[in-house]
């Protein structure tokens, strides 16, 4: 090392240690690019032109690291994996170039496939592909083998038989004085009438393919959150050129396109509406119908209706304490049926006693009005009033409030005390 300074800079090679590193001078530099080069590394570039800048350059460094970095038996170890793995390694692949494919030669290679046409191998006939040779130039007034390649050629319109009508072409004279050859199973292959119908049917249909149709299904993929009607696919398919399909025509096959996906809502004199089901949240609301309406009403009456731990028999009635356990949506839907205050009372007491399975005050009220057994129990039959046995403890309650009450009141026909914010019934 140049000196034994120590810095607060990280080492030079790298190492992750934690020990503070020291500075290497310029001799120790030159000695590391003397080994850099010696490891066919790029460490000399840059040490090198820094150097060649500032002829006093120090760098941070571990002297164990420059010791193992320049030691001549780590060298040699460095340079013998790197060879050992550059053998190894898998040769370059080279491009074909078309000059190193063999020109196709009508008395080596098949018409139909370009391969070699191989001898019959004599200890394995049965791997042998069977070679025909073309013989017969002259078909007594029909179409030479020639004219039926090509007309094959013109049917299929595929790539296979656009190189074999080159090949065709190729020959100055006729195949049989070209002395052409050609594989049985690839005669059969390409010629066979199944083959080329197949072809002639599948370019037919690529033909009759409905481009305006298939820009009408484009659009919908790239907006699958939109609610679409059938008056505006109809546009959409007329803009794109179409005219194969009326707008029912386009319903039905947008529907077979994408099967389950879509949901169409149709109502006669209306515009269809097409959204896909994954999407139907939101586009579309549901709305409840009158008899959830009517459940919703019931469940909310049911769980305002409390029944108190233990009733308490009030001698003195006003509107608050008499209505204090019904529901306020039942009174709601009563004074909505334009009834009087009295009426909604009456009606909220019935149902009110019939939840809580218990008596109200006013069915209390109305059966000490009466008092004779038979109007109460007749009344409570129809649910009014309590019946006559809870009547009675009634009264005992009653006169004991009454006992306890010094407060000025006024009685009633009823029974009841009423003062100036008391209802008398």
């Amino acid at each position: 090392m140049a000196d034994g300074t120590t810095c607060d800079e990280e080492c030079f090679f790298d190492c992750g240690k934690k020990d503070p590193p020291q500075k290497a001078g310029p001799e120790r530099i030159r000695t590391i690019i003397k080994s850099s080069k010696q490891r066919n590394d790029d460490l000399h570039i840059s040490l090198s032109e820094q150097l060649d800048a500032n002829a006093e350059l120090q760098i941070p460094c571990h002297r164990t690291c420059v010791s193992t970095y320049t030691s001549k038996t780590h060298i040699n170890r460095h340079n013998k994996r790197t060879s050992t793995s550059s053998l190894q390694s898998e040769p370059p692949t080279t491009k074909r170039r078309r000059s190193d494919i063999d020109p196709f030669d009508f008395k080596k290679h098949c018409l139909f496939c370009g391969t070699i046409c191989c001898k019959p191998n004599i200890k394995n006939p049965s791997r042998w592909r069977k070679v025909s040779q073309v013989i017969t130039a002259d078909r007594c007034g029909q179409k030479t083998f020639k004219d039926l390649i090509l007309e094959v050629c013109d049917k299929r319109q595929d790539i296979w038989s656009d190189e074999v009508r080159v090949r065709v072409h190729g020959a100055t004279t006729d195949l049989h004085a070209a002395d052409a050859q050609y594989h049985q199973d690839c005669r059969k292959q390409f010629m066979h009438s199944a083959h080329v119908d197949n072809l002639t049917k599948q370019n037919d249909d690529n033909d009759d393919k409905d481009n305006a149709f298939e820009r009408v299904i484009s659009a919908m993929n790239n907006e699958v959150t939109r609610l679409w009607n059938s008056v505006e696919l109809i546009r959409l398919y007329q803009e794109c050129e179409g005219s194969r399909l009326s707008r029912r025509g386009l319903i039905s096959a947008v529907k077979e396109h994408f099967n389950e996906r879509l949901l169409v809502l149709s109502s006669p004199g209306v515009a269809s509406l097409i959204v896909f089901r994954e999407q139907c949240a939101l586009n579309i609301v549901d709305v409840q119908g009158d008899d959830d309406n009517i459940a919703a009403i019931a469940k909310s009456i049911t769980s305002e209706t409390v029944k108190p731990e233990k009733w308490v028999y009030e001698t003195r009635l006003n509107h608050d304490n008499v209505n204090a356990n019904v529901s306020s949506t039942l009174l709601n839907l009563l004074g909505e049926l334009k009834m009087s205050r009295l009426s909604s009372s009456m009606v909220a007491s019935i149902i009110t006693s019939h939840l809580t399975k218990s008596p109200t005050l006013l069915q209390i009220a109305i059966s000490n009005y009466l008092k004779r057994k038979m109007f109460v129990e007749e009344l409570h039959h129809f649910g009014v009033t309590v019946n006559y046995d809870e009547f009675k403890r009634f009264k005992a309650s009653a006169a004991a409030a009454a006992m306890s009450n010094n407060s000025p009141y006024c009685r009633c026909a009823s029974g009841f005390r009423c003062t100036s914010d008391t209802v008398c019934w």
